[in-house]
């Protein structure tokens, strides 16, 4: 009748295979390549060479396929599965009832010498900057947007170019370059405290970070003070307002999960200073 036949599915022997492999990898301490293998095998397949049931597998699957990007420092990924298995939890759970590693997928903290730096030199606390990174790259030095967005936290070249001059930074010409997360974390930190300076409150300045400066300028005048309960529903663009809303929840949950950074990031104290008592 002229139809096209359906592509064949992986043999068992295939599946196999395949699951040796990633079993094989994973012994061997290879984190990256057992959780590429891993995502070749399907749950139906495994649970036929295994005798298992694709139910009993799943949950299993997820945390291993966590753990081993996690391992290998694709972070973002391990996010992925972090994520699903925190669906899995029911609504209403208290957070420290839930699996610390599936916190720390959730809400990674990576790459913390360049972001402690990067606050300590522009007096800024990690958890809005990890709250922002989170939102951007979901911590993928390797993020790119369609609008040219690059890094950890997604700087368009003219704004890096900007802070850069601004701030005396180095900025090689090839945009590149802010794939550089130690580059990348110092710029995205000194524009965020521009935003602050100019903004006052950190969910104006999450506002003009998604949606720009004179938009978030803007709501801030139509919500007046105080910012923290007046400011959201201001935001007229749904999309900002989403975001305002998981940058603040991941500022607090960032907080909650890592209360040692705060003074990590903390300036030193000047030469000859009195301690507090």
């Amino acid at each position: 009748d002229g139809a096209l036949p359906e592509p064949a599915k992986p043999s068992l022997k295939a599946a196999a295979t395949i699951l040796c492999r990633a079993r094989t990898f994973q012994r061997l301490g290879l984190a990256a390549p057992a959780a590429l293998e891993y995502d070749r095998c399907r749950l139906a397949d495994i649970a036929k060479v295994d005798g298992s049931s694709p139910a009993d597998l799943a949950e299993c699957r997820l945390y291993t396929q966590a753990r081993l990007f996690a391992r290998s420092g694709s972070i973002h990924r391990a996010f992925t599965y972090g994520h699903a298995l925190l669906r899995r939890y029911p609504a209403g759970t208290p957070f420290d009832a839930i699996h610390p590693e599936v916190m720390a997928w959730c809400y990674p903290a990576p790459f913390r010498d360049d972001v402690l730096a990067a606050c300590r030199e522009a007096a800024i606390e990690p958890y809005l900057v990890y709250g922002i990174m989170l939102q951007e790259s979901r911590c993928n030095p390797r993020a790119h947007a369609p609008g040219a967005a690059r890094g950890l936290m997604q700087l368009m070249p003219e704004t890096a170019k900007e802070v850069a001059a601004r701030r005396n930074i180095p900025l090689p010409s090839d945009p590149a370059a802010l794939y550089d997360q130690a580059l990348n974390v110092r710029l995205g930190v000194w524009y965020v405290r521009q935003l602050l300076d100019r903004l006052q409150h950190a969910a104006p300045a999450a506002a003009a970070y998604n949606a720009g400066q004179s938009q978030s300028a803007y709501w801030s005048r139509l919500a007046g003070k105080p910012l923290d309960y007046y400011f959201i529903p201001e935001v007229h663009f749904s999309q900002t307002r989403e975001y305002v809303n998981l940058v603040l929840a991941n500022r607090s949950m960032y907080a909650w999960l890592y209360p040692d950074l705060a003074a990590a990031a903390a300036p030193p104290p000047a030469v000859g200073a009195v301690p507090s008592r």
